[in-house]
């Protein structure tokens, strides 16, 4: 009867369904395995970086930069983060390089009155990162002449150069001296050091 083959051919429709979609999920598996494993940390990479800006000569912040939620409670009007990175493809040793970065994804801002003196204190600041993220890759590179050199090694380099950067910061940044006698004062001597560095 026109009942019961429909009662035989539904089920084998519904496992002939499964089957391919077995299939196609394995395929899928299959096929993204390889893509992730040669570009897997490269993904990671970009959404670990993507908030980044890297310093550099010409780089120029604006307040559309600073992209964080606001921290209403705070009694500042504008905050920023910058901060040093270890980056290297692999985390191999020969390719490594130190970099100072200003994260958008962790500054904000509440209103941009002000905005042109506190900026040029943020450049600062972040020049200053600069020095200390070009003393990193002379460590690196006299690092790099050891064979036996590993990545975490290059890590425990950081770590104490950070910690030297973090010293420095309080004095420079962390004092209660007036923006612009800060900016008079600094600005010279954080130029002479991004071109000459630091001991």
């Amino acid at each position: 009867p026109p009942d019961r083959h429909k009662s035989y051919t539904k089920p084998l429709c519904i496992i002939m369904k499964r089957t391919n979609l077995l299939y196609f999920v394995l395929g899928l598996i299959i096929l993204l395995v390889p893509i992730w494993y040669i570009y897997g940390n490269d993904v990671k990479e970009y959404f670990q970086t993507k908030d980044y800006v890297y310093w550099s000569n010409d780089v120029s912040i604006t307040s559309a930069d600073y992209e964080a939620s606001i921290d209403r409670n705070s009694k500042f009007k504008i905050y920023w983060w910058h901060g040093l990175v270890l980056q290297a493809k692999d985390r191999k040793v020969i390719n490594a390089r130190a970099y100072a970065v200003f994260d958008k994804s962790k500054s904000w801002i509440k209103d941009t009155s002000g905005f042109e003196l506190s900026n040029r204190i943020q450049t600062l600041k972040f020049d200053f990162y600069q020095i200390y993220a070009q003393k990193f890759n002379q460590e690196i590179d006299k690092a790099r002449l050891n064979q036996n050199t590993k990545y975490e090694d290059l890590e425990s380099i950081g770590d104490k150069i950070y910690s030297d950067l973090k010293i420095q910061e309080k004095v420079i940044f962390d004092s209660y001296t007036d923006h612009e006698e800060r900016f008079q004062k600094w600005r010279p001597i954080i130029d002479s050091l991004l071109i000459h560095g630091i001991e």
